[in-house]
């Protein structure tokens, strides 16, 4: 829950990220910047890139809170007029560049310093960009490794966040956009969105559109069992972004992510 700090691997904990002797290697030869400390290199990721009095760089007032998620619903489903989307087993994130870059969680912890090599795709996004999506670790297969992002935001010194961020790096699957080239596009109907969101993220490397598929909800379910994911996610193609739980937004399960679902939510209790 959003202020408790107690859990280890909790992204929504702070951390402290001391200095070690050689652990900007990897910043320097990936991000193209020399640091002393992680604090450091995330303060460069958030210095604004043009002037912030001109129009582009207008902060960009989003908060988790603002986030939409979808209700649950229990079989697959296929339909004209939606969209079906791979529901990926990791840390929702929303990405978001306004002068600075901002990565926060869905309980609005800050995930950049966790995950620097992201937050260096995020600040070379066009100004005025705030994306949702999920932040994931594939495994040797292909697969979203869970457990991998929590020993991620688990550690404590730079030279250990640097060796994960070359070692076990995240992607970030973006599945929508809410603000585009400064303007608030939420009003715009799903479809338009996801072209919007296409051309943003064409060159933005460790950023990559979520899959999704038009119509055919249970050919797609049918795949995700089969690969063990975690699920799909319904969203009515003509729908606009909202806040909170929304009926346009529907999520279904695998039985696999069911599982794993009610271990987390047995573990947190």
């Amino acid at each position: 829950m959003p202020g408790d700090f107690k859990n280890r691997g909790d992204p929504d904990r702070p951390r402290t990220h001391a200095a070690a002797p050689g652990a900007n290697r990897y910043f320097t030869k990936v991000l193209g910047v020399e640091v002393r400390n992680l604090k450091e290199l995330v303060g460069r990721v958030r210095q604004p890139a043009h002037d912030p009095a001109s129009p582009e760089s207008n902060p960009i007032s989003l908060t988790n809170a603002d986030l939409a998620r979808p209700k649950p619903k229990g079989h697959a489903f296929s339909a004209p007029g939606w969209l079906f989307e791979i529901k990926y087993d990791g840390f929702r994130c929303l990405a978001i560049r306004d002068g600075e870059s901002r990565m926060l969680s869905r309980h609005g912890g800050d995930l950049a310093r966790a995950f620097p090599e992201i937050a260096a795709q995020v600040a070379r996004l066009p100004e005025g960009t705030a994306l949702d999506g999920e932040l994931v670790i594939m495994d040797g297969f292909g697969h979203p490794h869970y457990e991998n992002l929590r020993a991620r935001v688990g550690l404590n010194r730079m030279a250990a966040v640097a060796r994960a961020a070359e070692s076990r790096p995240a992607t970030l699957f973006a599945w929508d956009i809410l603000y585009c080239n400064g303007s608030d596009i939420r009003d715009h109907s799903l479809l338009t969105r996801k072209r919007a969101l296409k051309e943003t993220i064409a060159r933005a490397g460790l950023i990559l559109p979520a899959r999704y598929v038009a119509k055919e909800g249970e050919k797609l379910f049918a795949e995700t069992v089969e690969l063990d994911f975690e699920g799909i996610v319904a969203k009515r193609a003509s729908s606009p972004y909202v806040a909170g739980i929304t009926h346009d937004w529907l999520k279904i399960l695998t039985p696999g992510g069911r599982a794993r679902e009610q271990k987390r939510k047995a573990r947190r209790h």
